[in-house]
C-alpha cells in the first residue's frame, strides 16, 4: 500500500517536471510582430517554434490576420511554422494574438501581431562616403509607425529609389547595381523584385566619379502618398592616401610625400606632378612646398598640415574631404643607432645587416632623415661595409669574423637651397658595440630513432650546439614526444615527430634545430664491416635499420640515427667470436648501431644479426675471420747490418688466405729507400713451422737507415666488406762500424749467473778446452751489428812480432769470424758471431788483439755493391780523424777449483771460525751446502778463502761451484762436533810445593780427538774434593800440546789426599772426566844426611816423608865404585868399597 501510494504521488511530480522543462525549452522565434497595412496586397510574416514539436495555431482576430500552416501534419493537423498574413484594410492600429498549442505536451505559446500604417521612412547607412570604383555599398530603408516603432518586415513592398547629382556639373557620380551583378548574395524577396525590374527595401550603390549626390526613397502607393520622401546625401571620393600621414623633420631637410590611390583592393601611386592633384602646406612659414612634386622642405620649427588639393574641386567646397598629413618641423635632440632588421646588436657572421641612424626630438619623436642631412657612420674593420646611403644615415655590410666591432655615428649638419647649410653647435653623436657571432649549428641535425611498440624505448641523445655566444636556450616543439634539458640532453617519451631548437639568448634569430623522427623499422642491413681482425681484437658489424617514409608521393627508406639499445640477436655458424656488448664505436655512414665481435681463435664464421618486431624478423649476415697478430719473430732486436750483409727477418701472424681464394691473398714488402737496403719475400723457399709465417730477406747496400714494411691482406668480395691490412714495420740500419768487442763465451748452463766482467779486457778460462769468443761490432750509435760477415778482421796473439814457437794459443778463423745462426723452421737468422781460440799451454796468459780493417772483397763483389771510401764513413765523417776499430783481451788459463783442506772437524762454538783455501778456478763461485742449519759459510773473494762458523753439531758437504767455468764442484766435508768424553793423564802424587803435569784430552761424540781447540772456547772446569793443590793451564808450553789436548800444571799445597774431576757444561747434561786421585806428600829426607865411613863398613840410613802408604822407594848410589846400597824395610844399608 505504501509503495502504491508513493507511486501515485510521484507520477504528477514527474509529469510536471517534464512538461515544465518543455515549457521553458520551447518558444517562438519572435514575441511580437509589427506589420504594415496595404490595400492591394497582404503582408506576410512567418512564425516558428524554435525547439520543434507539432503545434495547432489559432488567432483571436481572424478579421485582422489569417494563419496558413506550413508543412502541416496530415493526421494531427499541426505544424512547426505558420504564415501570418494581414487581412484588414482599415488604416488603423489593431492587435491580434496568435496562440500555438503543442499536440503532445499541451504547451501554449503566444505572439502579439500588431498591424498599423506607415508613418515615415528612414534610410539606414553605415557610411555616407563612397570610394570611387570600390565595391558597392548596401543601403536599406526602414519604415516606422507614428510611435517611431520599426515594422518587422518590408518584404515584397516596392519602393521608388532615385539618385540626384549635386555637383556643379550635375555629372552622375553614383549608379544602382543589382544584387545579381554584385559579389553579394541577394535576399529572396529582393531577388524576386529585381527579376521584375523593381526595387525593394534594399539597394546597392556604386561610386563612379568623385562628387556628391542625393539618394531618395518613397512609397509609390496611393494609400501612402502622404508619406514624405526620405533622402540621404552621399559623397563619392577617390580612395586616396598621403604617405607619410604624420612626420617629423629637421629645419632645412626635405621629405617627399606620396599620394596613393586604392583601387579594387590594389594600391596605386599617383605620380606627381598630376593634372588633378597636388600637395600644399597650409602654413608656408613652417614648410615650403612645390606643386610640381611632393617634396616638402622644413623652414623653421613649427607644425603644419600638408593638404591634398583637387584641381577640379574648389578649396572651400565643404562636401569634399580630401586627405591631409601632419608635418612637424623640430630640432634634433639625440640620435640612436640601430642594427636592422631586428634591432639586435648581436648579429650573425656573414649575414648582411643595415646599420641605421635614427634622430629624435626632445619629445622623443623620431625625425625623418632626408637627403639634406649629413650623417657620418664609422665602424671598425671586423664589419665589412658594402654600401652607404647618400646622406650617410645607413650602411650595409656583414661581419667577417667573430669579434666586437665599434660603431660611431655623428649628426653633423643640414643643407638645402631654401635654408642654406645649418650647422649644429655641437655634433650629436652615438656609439655602440656590434657583437659578431658565428651561426649556431646543432649536431646531429637530424635524429631518426626506431620505435618498438612492446619495449617502448626511451632514448637519450646529447645534442651539441656550436656558435653564437655559447649560451643557448633549448626548446622542444612537442614535450609529449621528447623533452630537452638546458644542457642539450634530449629524452624521448613516445613515438612521433618533434624538433629541438637551440636559441641564442642574445639574439633569438640565431637558432638551429635538430629534427627527431621516432618510427618502427622495416628493414635491416649490415652496411659495413671489416672482414677479419687479430685474435683478441674486435670486428664491428655496422648495422643500419630503415623506416619507410613518404616524401613527395614516393616511399623512401629512411635510415635510423641510433638503435644501439635495441635487443639484437646474434647467431654464429662456428663459435670463433664472442659478442662484446660493452664495446661500441660511433656510427659509420647510415648505420645506427654496431655489434662488436671479439675474435677468440683463428678461423672463419658466419655472423647473423636479427631483430624481431610485430612478428616480423629483420636480419642480415656477414662472414668474418680471425688471425694472429702480425709480429716480427726474429730477430728480436734492432736490425743493424754491415754493408754487403743480409739477414732473414721472420714474421708470424697476419691475415691468412681464404679457403679457395689464394689469389685474393697478398703479401707486399716495401723498402722505404732501396738505395740503402732492399727486401724480398722468400717464404715459399723455406719450410716454416706454420702457414702464417712470412720470411723477408734484407740486403744492406749503403750506409743509412730505412724502413721495411710488410703488408698482408685479403681482397673482399662484397662492397660492404672492408679489407683489413695487417702491417708491421721493421727499422733497418746499415751502420758504420765504430767499435769492436771480444769476450769469452761461457759454456755454463746459465751464463747470466757468472758475475765475471767479460768486457773488462781479461777473463779466466779453462786451459783444457777451446775458448769460444763472442765478437760484437757496434755502429756510431752504439747499436750492435747482427751480421758482420762482410767485414775483414785482423787477429793477433802475443803481439805482431811474437815468435811462432812461443805462442800460447792460436785462432781458428784468421781473417774473420763465424756465425752461430738461430733458425726458425729451416730459415737461418744471423745474429751473433764468434772466434775460436785453442790454448797451447795449461797455465798462462793469452794476449789477444783484433782489428776491423775493411770489407771482404769477395762478399762485396758478390752483391755488386760499391762501398764507401774511406771505408766506414759518410759525408759527415770526411774530415774526422777516426780511431782504429780494435779490441784486446787477456785470457788467464786456469784449472779446476780445489779446496784445501777438503775435510774439517770443527768444535761447535760460535767463535770457532775455520778457514779453507781455494786454489785455481775462475774466482767466481757459488756455495752449495747439503744442510743449511749446521754451519755458516762465507766465501771471501779477495783472499779466495771459505770461512766456516759452526751453528750446531752435525756433518755436511760443502760444494764450491764455479759460476764461470765448466768443471766439477770442489768439495769440503765439515763435521761440527761437541765434547763427548774427557780423559785425563797425570801422576797421582805430588810433593808439597812441587808441580806435576796433567794432560786433559777431549774427544768428540765419535770418540775422536778434537782438533785445534782454543781453550777459551771450552768452559773446562777442574774441581778438587779437597783443596790441597793449585791447578792452572800450561800456557808456556802450548807448542807441546797435541790435538784435542789441554795441559795443566798442578802444584801441591797441603799434604793430603783428594780427587780431581774435569767437567764441561752441556746443553742437556755436563760432560765429566773420571775422578783422578791425587796425594800431596812431604818431601823425602835421609837421616842422617851426612856421614863418614870406613872402607868395607856398613851404614844404616833411615828415610822420612814421600808418598804414603805404599811408596816404592828406589835408591841409587851416584858413584857405585865407592859404595853400594841395599834396602831392608825402611832402612837403607850402605856398604863402602873404596875411598871417595
Amino acid at each position: 500500500m505504501a509503495v502504491s501510494a508513493l507511486r501515485t504521488l510521484m507520477i504528477p511530480i514527474i509529469l510536471f517536471m517534464f512538461f515544465g522543462t518543455c515549457v521553458r525549452a520551447s518558444k517562438l522565434n519572435v514575441p511580437r510582430v509589427l506589420l504594415p497595412i496595404f490595400n492591394d496586397f497582404p503582408m506576410n510574416f512567418t512564425l516558428e517554434a524554435t525547439e520543434g514539436g507539432c503545434y495547432k495555431w489559432t488567432t483571436t482576430r481572424n478579421d485582422i490576420i489569417s494563419l496558413t500552416q506550413i508543412d502541416e501534419h496530415q493526421e494531427l493537423k499541426c505544424s512547426v511554422k505558420v504564415i501570418v498574413s494581414t487581412v484588414t484594410k482599415e488604416a488603423a492600429r489593431n492587435i491580434a494574438v496568435v496562440l500555438a498549442e503543442d499536440h503532445n505536451t499541451k504547451q501554449t505559446l503566444r505572439c502579439d501581431i500588431i498591424v498599423d500604417v506607415i508613418h515615415e521612412l528612414s534610410i539606414s547607412t553605415t557610411t555616407r562616403e563612397l570610394f570611387m570604383e570600390e565595391a558597392p555599398e548596401d543601403f536599406e530603408v526602414k519604415a516606422l509607425d507614428d510611435q517611431g516603432n520599426e515594422f518587422s518586415t518590408l518584404e515584397g513592398i516596392v519602393f521608388e529609389w532615385n539618385i540626384v547629382s549635386l555637383g556643379p556639373k550635375k555629372d552622375a557620380v553614383l549608379r544602382f547595381i543589382t544584387f545579381r551583378d554584385s559579389p553579394y548574395e541577394a535576399p529572396h524577396a529582393i531577388d524576386a523584385l529585381e527579376s521584375q525590374g523593381k526595387k525593394g527595401y534594399a539597394i546597392l550603390l556604386e561610386g563612379i566619379k568623385s562628387g556628391s549626390a542625393k539618394v531618395t526613397v518613397r512609397l509609390p502607393h496611393l494609400e501612402y502618398k502622404h508619406v514624405a520622401t526620405n533622402e540621404v546625401q552621399l559623397m563619392v571620393v577617390a580612395n586616396l592616401l598621403i604617405s607619410p600621414a604624420e612626420v617629423y623633420i629637421m629645419p632645412g631637410d626635405t621629405i617627399p610625400f606620396k599620394i596613393f590611390f586604392l583601387n579594387g583592393g590594389r594600391i596605386e601611386e599617383i605620380i606627381l606632378p598630376n593634372a588633378q592633384y597636388y600637395l600644399e602646406a597650409e602654413d608656408t612659414s613652417v614648410a615650403f612646398s612645390l606643386k610640381k612634386s611632393g617634396n616638402i622642405t622644413g623652414l623653421k620649427p613649427g607644425n603644419t598640415r600638408i593638404v591634398l588639393r583637387d584641381k577640379n574641386v574648389g578649396k572651400d567646397d565643404p562636401l569634399m574631404k580630401l586627405p591631409a598629413a601632419n608635418l612637424h618641423v623640430v630640432q634634433p635632440s639625440y640620435i640612436v643607432v640601430n642594427v636592422l632588421p631586428h634591432k639586435n646588436w648581436a648579429i650573425l657572421l656573414g649575414d648582411h645587416h643595415d646599420i641605421a641612424v635614427e634622430v629624435y626630438s626632445e619629445t622623443d619623436h623620431r625625425i625623418y632623415i632626408g637627403g639634406s642631412v649629413q650623417v657620418f657612420i664609422d665602424v671598425t674593420p671586423e664589419f665589412r661595409v658594402t654600401s652607404r646611403s647618400a646622406n650617410g644615415s645607413w650602411i650595409t655590410g656583414y661581419g667577417i669574423k667573430p669579434a666586437i666591432a665599434s660603431v660611431k655615428a655623428v649628426l653633423d649638419s643640414v643643407f638645402s637651397t631654401q635654408t642654406g647649410k645649418i650647422k649644429f653647435d655641437k655634433p650629436i653623436e652615438a656609439t655602440n658595440d656590434l657583437l659578431i657571432y658565428p651561426r649556431i649549428t646543432v649536431v646531429p641535425s637530424e635524429v631518426i630513432l626506431p620505435w618498438d611498440p612492446i619495449t617502448r624505448p626511451k632514448y637519450e641523445i646529447d645534442l651539441q650546439a656550436r656558435g653564437g655566444d655559447s649560451k643557448f636556450m633549448w626548446v622542444s616543439s612537442n614535450n609529449s614526444i621528447g623533452l630537452v634539458s638546458q644542457a642539450g640532453h634530449v629524452q624521448t617519451v613516445s613515438n612521433g615527430f618533434f624538433e629541438v631548437s637551440a636559441v641564442m639568448l642574445r639574439n633569438h634569430h640565431n637558432r638551429a634545430s635538430a629534427k627527431f623522427i621516432i618510427v618502427p623499422p622495416s628493414r635491416m642491413e649490415i652496411v659495413e664491416f671489416v672482414m677479419e681482425t687479430e685474435v683478441g681484437n674486435q670486428v664491428y658489424l655496422h648495422v643500419a635499420l630503415y623506416a619507410e617514409h613518404e616524401k613527395d608521393g614516393v616511399t623512401i627508406q629512411l635510415p635510423f640515427t641510433q638503435c644501439q639499445e635495441l635487443p639484437f640477436h646474434i647467431k654464429q655458424s662456428d663459435a670463433k667470436f664472442r659478442q662484446n656488448k660493452t664495446s661500441v664505436l660511433p656510427p659509420v655512414g647510415v648505420s645506427c648501431a654496431n655489434i662488436a665481435m671479439t675474435a677468440l681463435e683463428v678461423g672463419t664464421t658466419k655472423v647473423t644479426v636479427s631483430y624481431y618486431i610485430d612478428g616480423m624478423e629483420l636480419e642480415d649476415s656477414a662472414t668474418v675471420s680471425a688471425y694472429n697478430q702480425l709480429v716480427q719473430v726474429q730477430p728480436k732486436r734492432q736490425i743493424v747490418l754491415a754493408v754487403g750483409t743480409t739477414i732473414n727477418v721472420v714474421y708470424s701472424g697476419g691475415p691468412r688466405p681464404m679457403l679457395g681464394r689464394a689469389s685474393d691473398h697478398s703479401k707486399v714488402v716495401v723498402s722505404e729507400d732501396e738505395k740503402i737496403a732492399t727486401a724480398v719475400e722468400i717464404t715459399s723457399a723455406h719450410q716454416m713451422p706454420a702457414e702464417d709465417y712470412t720470411v723477408v730477406r734484407v740486403l744492406c747496400k749503403k750506409i743509412g737507415e730505412t724502413d721495411i714494411k710488410l703488408m698482408i691482406s685479403n681482397t673482399p668480395l662484397v662492397s660492404n666488406c672492408k679489407a683489413q691490412t695487417s702491417t708491421v714495420t721493421t727499422r733497418v740500419t746499415c751502420g758504420k762500424p765504430r767499435r769492436v768487442t771480444i769476450k769469452p763465451l761461457l759454456q755454463i748452463a746459465d751464463p747470466s749467473a757468472c758475475p765475471m766482467d767479460l768486457n773488462s779486457g781479461s777473463a779466466a778460462v779453462q786451459s783444457n778446452d777451446d775458448v769460444v769468443l763472442e765478437v760484437n761490432v757496434f755502429d756510431d750509435c752504439g747499436q750492435r751489428f747482427l751480421n758482420v760477415s762482410s767485414l775483414l778482421f785482423d787477429w793477433q796473439i802475443g803481439g805482431p812480432k811474437a815468435k811462432k814457437e812461443s805462442l800460447v794459443a792460436k785462432v781458428k778463423h784468421k781473417d774473420g769470424v763465424f756465425p752461430r745462426n738461430l733458425t726458425v723452421g729451416d730459415v737461418p737468422i744471423g745474429e751473433t758471431f764468434f772466434q775460436t781460440v785453442t790454448p797451447l799451454v795449461e797455465i798462462g796468459t793469452v794476449s789477444l788483439n783484433v782489428t776491423v780493417v775493411g770489407y771482404k772483397t769477395a762478399v762485396i763483389k758478390k752483391y755488386g755493391i760499391k762501398t764507401e771510401w774511406p771505408v766506414f764513413t759518410d759525408d759527415e765523417d770526411k774530415d774526422k780523424n777516426l780511431p782504429p776499430i780494435t779490441a784486446s783481451l787477456n785470457l788467464y788459463l786456469v784449472g779446476n777449483a780445489v779446496i784445501m783442506p777438503n775435510h774439517m772437524n770443527i768444535f761447535n762454538h760460535p767463535g770457532n771460525k775455520r778457514i779453507a783455501h781455494v786454489k785455481q778456478g775462475s774466482g767466481y763461485f757459488e756455495l752449495a751446502l747439503s744442510a743449511d742449519d749446521i754451519v755458516l759459510v762465507k766465501y771471501l773473494d779477495t783472499s779466495r778463502e771459505i770461512e766456516v762458523v759452526p751453528v750446531k753439531s752435525g756433518e755436511l758437504t760443502l760444494q764450491l761451484i764455479d759460476l764461470c767455468l765448466v768443471s766439477k764442484p770442489a768439495t769440503l766435508t765439515v763435521s761440527v762436533v761437541s765434547i763427548g768424553m774427557i780423559r785425563v793423564e797425570m801422576v797421582d802424587k805430588v810433593e808439597i810445593g812441587k808441580c806435576i803435569k796433567a794432560i786433559v784430552r777431549l774427544y768428540d761424540d765419535n770418540d775422536n780427538l778434537l782438533d785445534s781447540i782454543v781453550p777459551a772456547m771450552i768452559d773446562l772446569r777442574p774441581e778438587f774434593d779437597n783443596k790441597i793443590g793449585n791447578i792452572q793451564t800450561d800456557n808456556d808450553n802450548k807448542g807441546d800440546w797435541g790435538p784435542g789436548e789441554i795441559h795443566y800444571i798442578i802444584t801441591g799445597v797441603e799434604v793430603g789426599n783428594t780427587k780431581l774431576i774435569f767437567s764441561v757444561p752441556g746443553s742437556d747434561e755436563d760432560v765429566t772426566s773420571a775422578p783422578m786421585d791425587l796425594q800431596v806428600f812431604q818431601p823425602m829426607r835421609l837421616s842422617p844426611r851426612n856421614g863418614t865411613m870406613l872402607i868395607g863398613s856398613v851404614w844404616q840410613i833411615s828415610v822420612n816423608g814421600g808418598p804414603q802408604p805404599d811408596a816404592n822407594v828406589f835408591y841409587k848410589a851416584l858413584n857405585p865404585k865407592v859404595c853400594i846400597v841395599n834396602t831392608i824395610a825402611e832402612w837403607l844399608l850402605i856398604y863402602t868399597k873404596s875411598e871417595s
